[in-house]
């Protein structure tokens, strides 16, 4: 994400996308009533008898539906129109839809920008200045290649190496799994990648790429995990094995945070709530140091959104999570509202 212009006394930013997390950050972002400008198409019939052409035009619409998706890589905001050029191809009080895309600039102008939205804002451009990183979880039996993505870790596929004990050439297997796996690691899209699992299965890979593919180590990094499974990720996250790599990711910190959040209640200390009353009582003694929330509940739940000015108003640190991530799924299980108190109340 890059910021092109700023106006905070007219409620304006103008920015430009530069990849599918900006498009993600923005759908949490946006919201009903927002006013938004970019260049776009709308088709224009001279006569009600005459083909339609596409005609590019720059619009204003107020946002009433936001779209996005992640496999269709779009970003799409209907509302209707308030203001657009040239004249003869808008018609003010229509409806239109904006495909917000990357590399193409979007204007938005709301009457109240939140703390944290800003501060989403600022994540997606130190987010853009990250370097990319790819995991793989590795065992005997087969490997797991991830991508760690602003909304957190997507998964691609997995290769299997067809090794047993019954093998009469267990050599020829192995190499053919080491083959596919050097395929991937020369493919994948990231400055660094994390190569993670149980045993000597990696520290094999390792000598097998010493060997034959030495200037590849230079963006690898070995750690230890569990398993090659999914679930060791959260290992990675939380030893801070993705911090050392790349810095501090947003899905490492979630991480991070909701297993604080679980030993707390685990243990009782009552310096962990969650729950809407819960919460809004907490805020009133001032007691709350951090929320945390997840990202659709803004959205979908008017009083989240009120509770946030409140506790942005009472100086408490918010921390949103993405409701796609694990961390956030686990969030989820606590109503995906929660906060850390200063003290017991």
């Amino acid at each position: 994400m890059r910021i092109i212009h700023q106006d905070r006394k007219t409620g304006e930013i103008k920015l430009m996308p530069e990849n599918l997390d900006d498009l993600w950050h923005l759908d949490k972002i946006i919201e009903d009533g927002d006013i938004l400008e970019a260049r776009s198409y709308r088709v224009y019939k001279p006569t009600e008898d005459s083909k339609g052409e596409r005609k590019p035009i720059t619009v204003k619409i107020k946002g009433e539906k936001i779209e996005f998706s992640k496999y269709g890589n779009s970003l799409r905001v209907t509302g209707k129109i308030v203001n657009g050029s040239p004249e003869e191809f808008v018609q003010i009080g229509s409806y239109h839809t904006i495909n917000v895309e990357i590399e193409n600039p979007l204007k938005i102008i709301k009457e109240k920008w939140q703390k944290y939205q800003i501060d989403r804002l600022q994540k997606a451009v130190s987010e853009t200045k990250r370097p990319k990183l790819g995991i793989i979880l590795l065992d005997n039996e087969k490997a797991l290649v991830s991508y760690l993505k602003g909304y957190g870790v997507e998964h691609s596929h997995e290769i299997y190496s067809g090794r047993s004990k019954r093998d009469k050439n267990p050599e020829e297997k192995l190499n053919q799994f080491y083959a596919e796996l050097m395929k991937q690691i020369e493919h994948i899209d990231a400055e660094k990648i994390i190569i993670a699992g149980p045993g000597f299965a990696k520290e094999e890979l390792k000598e097998h790429i010493q060997q034959k593919y030495p200037n590849l180590l230079k963006k690898l990094i070995f750690e230890k995990a569990s398993s090659a499974e999914r679930s060791a990720i959260k290992e990675l996250m939380t030893s801070g094995a993705i911090s050392q790599a790349i810095g501090e990711h947003q899905i490492e910190k979630e991480s991070l945070l909701v297993e604080k959040l679980k030993e707390h209640l685990g243990k009782g200390t009552g310096l962990a709530i969650y729950g809407f009353k819960e919460i809004e009582t907490a805020l009133e003694c001032k007691a709350v140091s951090q929320v945390l929330v997840i990202d659709d509940l803004i959205r979908q739940k008017p009083e989240i959104k009120q509770i946030l000015e409140k506790a942005e108003q009472n100086k408490v640190e918010i921390e949103i999570f993405s409701s796609e991530s694990d961390p956030g799924h686990e969030l989820k299980g606590f109503g995906g509202f929660a906060a850390f108190l200063y003290y017991k109340i």
